[in-house]
């Protein structure tokens, strides 16, 4: 078999054009050969990824066809679609099945943490303060849910407290103390709570 050896730069032609050979058929052009010895990273028009991401999602970007990357906070292993930082819809959200939300439980005083959404209080043997998180850490409409799960609150209360100046409905604490007593609260991503 015959073969040229190309080195240095090849310049595309205007157009590539399949030649046709004595009895009139087109012959399909074939390339063959070794290209072990480049990654192809100075091809033009190819696009190429350069932040390459495990299990990343790729995005075009700037509308340039030819330019992509990894988005590191979107990522799809097959299984679980990931997102990392705001999701945001536009126009009506449906979802076929269960939306599962964080939950945590505490039986001792606990800050809530920005990623928390149900905090389960264990009220059975002592009271709990909870210190929500600084208002200005959560997005706008944030929501968190308080829940006495212990179902003693009449006699061991719960406390929720703002962060520094927050305040909840204009005051910087709140107190549960009937049995299996909850609470709603949205924050306004600035300095308050409100409950739902």
């Amino acid at each position: 078999m015959a073969y040229n050896n190309l080195s240095g730069t090849v310049i595309q032609p205007n157009a590539l054009i399949p030649r046709t050979g004595p009895d009139g058929n087109i012959i399909v052009p074939i390339i063959s050969g070794s290209l072990s010895t480049s990654d192809g990273a100075d091809v033009i028009n190819v696009p190429r990824v350069s932040n390459a991401t495990n299990n990343a999602i790729l995005t075009n970007v700037g509308g340039d066809a030819n330019t992509l990357t990894c988005e590191s906070n979107l990522t799809f292993d097959g299984t679980t679609l990931n997102v990392a930082g705001e999701l945001t819809t536009l126009g009506a959200t449906f979802m076929s099945g269960a939306v599962v939300h964080k939950r945590k439980h505490v039986n001792s005083n606990y800050s809530v943490a920005t990623t928390d959404y149900y905090v389960g209080v264990d009220t059975t043997n002592n009271t709990v303060k909870l210190t929500l998180p600084v208002a200005t850490q959560l997005s706008d409409g944030q929501t968190i849910i308080i829940k006495d799960e212990g179902g003693s609150a009449d006699s061991n209360h719960i406390t929720v407290s703002g962060s520094a100046s927050d305040t909840i409905d204009g005051k910087n604490t709140i107190l549960l103390e009937s049995p299996f007593a909850s609470i709603q609260l949205y924050c306004n991503g600035e300095n308050k709570f409100f409950i739902c």
